[in-house]
C-alpha cells in the first residue's frame, strides 16, 4: 500500500475531526463519535482521488473535487440521518462542512498526490 494514501487519510481523519468542533450547526455526540466518523471520512476522501483517477479518462481538478464534494455531502447527510452520532441543524449546514472536507481534500490530495498525474 503507498503510503501517500495513509499520509492523505490521517490528514484528511484530522480535518473533518476539527470540523466537527469548529463548524456552527454540527453537534457530534462524543468525541468517541468524532473519532469514528472522522476516521471513516478521512479514508473515504483518501480513496475518492484514486478512483476518480483511474475511472475517468481526464484527470483534472473539477472531476475530483466535484466527486469529493458529492461523496462528502452524501456521506454526511447519512451519517445524520441514521443518527450515528452527528447532528446538524439542516441541509445546507451539512453541504458547507461537506464543501469545506471537499477543499481541504483536495489540498491534501495536491500535496500527497503527485503519482495520481492530475493535470
Amino acid at each position: 500500500m503507498d503510503m501517500r494514501l495513509l499520509y492523505r487519510a490521517g490528514l484528511s481523519a484530522i480535518a473533518s475531526f476539527i470540523l466537527f468542533f469548529v463548524a456552527p450547526g454540527l453537534a457530534v455526540q462524543s468525541l468517541y463519535h468524532a473519532l469514528m466518523l472522522s476516521v471513516i471520512l478521512g479514508f473515504l476522501n483518501a480513496l475518492v482521488p484514486y478512483v476518480v483517477s483511474t475511472a475517468s479518462y481526464q484527470r483534472n481538478f473539477l472531476n475530483i473535487a466535484l466527486f469529493l464534494f458529492g461523496i462528502n455531502t452524501f456521506a454526511l447527510y447519512l451519517m445524520t440521518y441514521f443518527n450515528l452520532g452527528l447532528g446538524s441543524s439542516s441541509f445546507s449546514t451539512t453541504a458547507l462542512a461537506a464543501l469545506t472536507l471537499s477543499v481541504l481534500g483536495l489540498f491534501i490530495t495536491l500535496v500527497f498526490g503527485s503519482k495520481l498525474n492530475i493535470k
